[in-house]
């Protein structure tokens, strides 16, 4: 649900009751339901060894996900060199990966849409990857109402 406040103690949005509450998250940043999503979805893949990814750690397989599927990396300016520690005299660029948590709503949603296709193309089809199927079919149909 969507609502805005639009002074102290007023707001507005669609079916809202008075003596209701609701939980609120800023509709621009990614909700934690998305982030449980993604976890479990990188989860049911690691573990259906279906995959062809030479990684050797659940772990490792996450930021190969988040690299190749998510939102990947993040330009950063730094003082130290990422290689030795040393610390330069100049910033220089380097790339890391951008976390999860802090990815955007849109970019939630298409990191989970690129696993769901992936996983699609693989075949995977385990108990689990069909009941975040349906949890996800379910949360959608009540979004819809």
């Amino acid at each position: 649900m969507k609502i805005f406040i639009t002074d102290k103690n007023t707001f507005s949005g669609a079916n809202l009751t008075v003596g209701k509450f609701y939980n609120v998250e800023l509709a621009d940043m990614g909700t934690y339901q998305q982030m449980k999503t993604i976890h479990a979805l990188i989860g049911c893949y690691w573990f259906s060894n279906c995959h062809s990814y030479n990684c050797k750690s659940y772990g490792e397989f996450r930021e190969v996900m988040k690299r190749d599927l998510g939102a990947g990396k993040i330009k950063i300016r730094s003082l130290v060199n990422p290689v030795t520690g040393e610390n330069l005299d100049e910033p220089i660029t380097v790339y890391d990966l951008k976390s999860i948590s802090k990815y955007t709503k849109k970019e939630r949603m298409d990191f989970i849409s690129n696993l769901i296709a992936e996983m699609e193309i693989v075949g995977i089809d385990t108990p689990k990857y069909r009941e975040i199927l349906q949890g996800l079919e379910k949360n959608s149909m009540r979004a819809a109402v």
